[in-house]
């Protein structure tokens, strides 16, 4: 990669453009006041509140409505029929890569293995395996200012498995996330209850702690298509797990996060916002980039969903970021190009117009064309090709990909420099499937193993 860079002229003139215009500290009292928690590399930028890189028409964009916003079956009778006949002959064959019996059982053996939380989080009852209870002792409610609460929920949550953790202060306008009549404030309410298909909320509960829900990068990549003619497009099952395990681990953290906020003697809900992305762009968690939905500076488009809880615990606010990703989006494609759809744009330049009965009106982006990504596979579900190419996925194997990074959050002039050489490289090619089967288990590093958190030893 080095002689590659170097024999296009490239590593010098890259180097010193970045060095030109990237972010520094300033003085030392700015490096004194940095973050010892901080949420992203030094080269993300903070914009105000409500700022996001995606703008947002307020007098157009309005709480989601299903009656007005319907998306499209994803899996019709007829999908259903297609690929039970796939899997099948996969199985009975074992001779399709990344789809044989086993591939299969891994990524069922994935799925579903989720507790049930419910709307207004778990009850503190006894531990099935003895202990007490804070609620038993009557103890008065924690008391920590928004920053330490902040900083507290990372800690745990961290613990529990995400990565990272935003808040929303909602207000008048942010009230916009949640879906149209099913989440309302109360004043004076004191406990919520739901009514209907509406969640009642005390207005005190304004305070929407985001986390990511990260899927494996590594197994991702043996999902990927192999030819253009692939009958079977994507998912494989092999890598299809990451997928299963992902929704798997989400509902773990939620169910342990939304118990350890009522521990401390604050309420918990989960709300009902179908654009889950939107609420982890407010909080400064991602972008939202050509693909449609969440876009990380670190993780890229691996990152399964956003999570939240809503609660009366005052929580820190955090800002939205920039780090060049929708800058990045105008000029790369990578993502629309694997489209076998057309579902994600390609156009240069974001738009207000949207292209399906799915799409919500009111913000500046890539609108993504649902009906034509359910027409054949079934949905992103089914088919995680525009997620397993995206070049922010990558992870940092060689210097070159921070370089890059921090380049791309302060000049637009390498992106598709930058996108070509993605490719050119063979990020988006399926690893070997067999390999997977008996890999070094001593040294595999892209497994999830419970209980060793990332010491390795």
């Amino acid at each position: 990669r080095s002689d590659f860079m170097k024999g296009l002229g490239f590593a010098g003139v890259g180097l010193g453009a970045a060095a030109a215009a990237s972010p520094v500290f300033r003085d030392m009292d700015e490096l004194a006041s940095t973050d010892t928690q901080p949420r992203h590399p030094w080269w993300v930028k903070e914009r105000e509140f409500n700022d996001l890189t995606t703008e947002i028409d307020w007098n157009v964009w309005k709480r989601r409505d299903s009656t007005k916003n319907p998306m499209p079956p994803f899996n019709t009778p007829e999908l259903l029929s297609k690929r039970r006949a796939l899997y099948d002959r996969d199985c009975r064959s074992n001779t399709t890569a990344s789809s044989q019996h086993k591939d299969y059982a891994l990524s069922y053996g994935a799925r579903g293995c989720t507790p049930d939380v419910p709307w207004d989080g778990p009850d503190l009852s006894r531990s099935a395996v003895g202990g007490i209870w804070p609620h038993t002792f009557d103890l008065p409610r924690w008391q920590g200012t928004a920053d330490e609460n902040l900083q507290m929920i990372r800690a745990a949550a961290h613990y529990y498995g995400t990565p990272q953790v935003g808040c929303v202060e909602i207000d008048s306008k942010t009230q916009t996330l949640f879906d149209a009549g099913r989440c309302e404030y109360v004043p004076g309410l004191e406990v919520g209850f739901q009514e209907g298909t509406c969640s009642m909320i005390p207005a005190e509960c304004k305070y929407l702690v985001t986390y990511i829900v990260k899927q494996n990068y590594v197994q991702n990549m043996y999902a990927r298509a192999q030819d253009e003619d692939d009958e079977f497009i994507s998912n494989r099952p092999l890598g299809g797990a990451s997928s299963a395990d992902a929704y798997s681990h989400g509902p773990q953290i939620h169910y342990k996060l939304m118990r350890f906020i009522k521990a401390l003697g604050y309420q918990a809900y989960t709300p009902t916002i179908s654009g889950n992305c939107a609420a982890g762009v407010f909080s400064g968690i991602s972008e939202q980039g050509r693909a449609g939905y969440t876009m990380h500076p670190r993780y890229g488009l691996l990152v399964r969903y956003i999570r939240f809880v809503l609660t009366d615990m005052p929580v820190a606010p955090t800002k939205p970021i920039d780090f060049g990703g929708v800058r990045f989006c105008k000029t790369c494609k990578v993502c629309a190009e694997h489209c076998p759809y057309g579902s994600v744009s390609l156009e240069d330049e974001p738009s207000w117009d949207v292209r399906d009965p799915g799409n919500n009106p009111g913000i500046k982006c890539w609108y993504q064309g649902w009906a034509a990504c359910a027409s054949d596979q079934g949905g992103p579900w089914d088919c995680g090709q525009c997620q397993s190419v995206c070049p922010f996925n990558g992870l940092p194997y060689a210097g070159i990909h921070n370089l890059v990074r921090g380049t791309l959050a302060t000049t637009s002039i390498f992106n598709g420099f930058f996108a070509n050489m993605e490719v050119f490289m063979g990020f988006d090619k399926r690893p070997d499937d067999k390999a997977w089967w008996d890999r070094n288990l001593d040294t595999w590093n892209s497994d999830t193993l419970l209980g060793f958190g990332t010491a390795g030893w």
